[in-house]
């Protein structure tokens, strides 16, 4: 019986071995980043990450304009909390264009830091603020012209803070 067991045991060892010498190693990288934010620093988020998807502005039928998109954004910061839009925000389809209205809480941004608006005073940065967010397709002289349209908007905020935290 010892004989039959070495003589099985050495038989399924010369079976496996091929199989195991020739596995090949397979890695995955992930690229991992994490940011504690510093105390002293701003924090601008848009509420449920909907500033990384593209967002579509609804087609009113009865009306023939579009309805705003709206969501929130929350600031937060240990100095006042100004914003502005970095250029001209626009829809493009081939030749034709649609300006874009941006508004935080009800008020209109203007393009450039020379028309920066303070969207959240010093208790309301230091509290942390939810600020609601309004894009829409402004009506073009003599309505708009049938057409897929994309572009961007880009909001600048600026705070007079000191941030020490690492940089990626």
């Amino acid at each position: 019986m010892n004989i039959k067991k070495t003589l099985l045991t050495a038989t399924a060892a010369l079976i496996i071995t091929p199989a195991v010498s020739f596995a090949a190693d397979s890695a995955i990288t992930v690229d991992v980043r994490a940011i504690v934010p510093n105390a002293d620093g701003m924090s601008i988020t848009a509420e449920g990450g909907w500033d990384s998807t593209a967002q579509t502005l609804r087609w009113d039928e009865d009306n023939e304009v579009f309805a705003a998109f709206r969501n929130n954004i929350r600031a937060k910061s240990t100095a006042p909390i100004e914003a502005y839009l970095d250029v001209t925000p626009q829809l493009r389809s081939g030749t034709d264009t649609v300006n874009i209205s941006v508004k935080l809480d009800g008020a209109e941004l203007g393009v450039g830091a020379a028309s920066r608006k303070v969207v959240a005073n010093l208790a309301q940065a230091t509290a942390g603020k939810l600020i609601e967010t309004e894009i829409n397709a402004v009506e073009p002289t003599g309505g708009f012209v049938p057409g897929t349209y994309q572009g961007n908007v880009t909001m600048m905020f600026e705070s007079a803070v000191t941030d020490s935290s690492p940089a990626f």
